[in-house]
């Protein structure tokens, strides 16, 4: 009945018109890209990987002794939506409060993480517990480790399991 409602419809209708047909235009571009690419040898897809820029590996920074690791976050880390300042661009992996300072010049006890509180471990790395002792008669091989390991079950040669001996 009105005509500006009219009008009104038909922009509208006009604009969702449009806007399907650009976002069919784009589907056909991906889908003739990938095809294009799947047409390509390794070759000449790493060629153009490497032109584009692709598959290439940030340079990650120098981490202090015993740094605290902080996550940056999975969501909303949309690269389009971001602008030049965003606060989800800065550095998540830089040196915060305790670990500005150099551990390493500590004594080897307080070289822990939060030290002085509940809670603290007292292990830095693993390689500082190694206790493996290779001169240890259960790590050598020598005749009465063999004989030893010939009367234990699950142990022996799978193709001679379960016949019988010979006295």
């Amino acid at each position: 009945d009105d005509p500006m409602a009219y009008e009104a419809w038909k922009v509208r209708e006009l604009q969702r018109v449009k806007r399907d047909r650009d976002l069919r235009l784009v589907h056909e571009q991906e889908k003739a890209e990938t095809e294009r690419r799947r047409g390509l040898t390794d070759e000449q897809r790493a060629a153009e990987d490497a032109a584009l820029g692709k598959n290439k590996v940030e340079d990650k920074g120098k981490w202090k002794f015993m740094q605290k690791y902080y996550h940056k976050g999975a969501f909303y880390m949309d690269e389009t939506e971001m602008d030049a300042e965003d606060v989800r661009k800065r550095e998540f992996d830089g040196a915060t409060l305790d670990d500005k300072f150099d551990k390493q010049a500590l004594p080897k006890v307080m070289q822990v993480k939060k030290f002085g509180f509940s809670g603290q471990t007292k292990y830095t790395h693993l390689k500082d517990q190694d206790t493996t002792d290779f001169d240890n008669p259960w790590n050598q091989k020598n005749q009465l480790r063999a004989n030893y390991d010939s009367k234990m079950a699950g142990v022996g040669d799978i193709d001679s399991a379960g016949r019988k001996r010979k006295k």
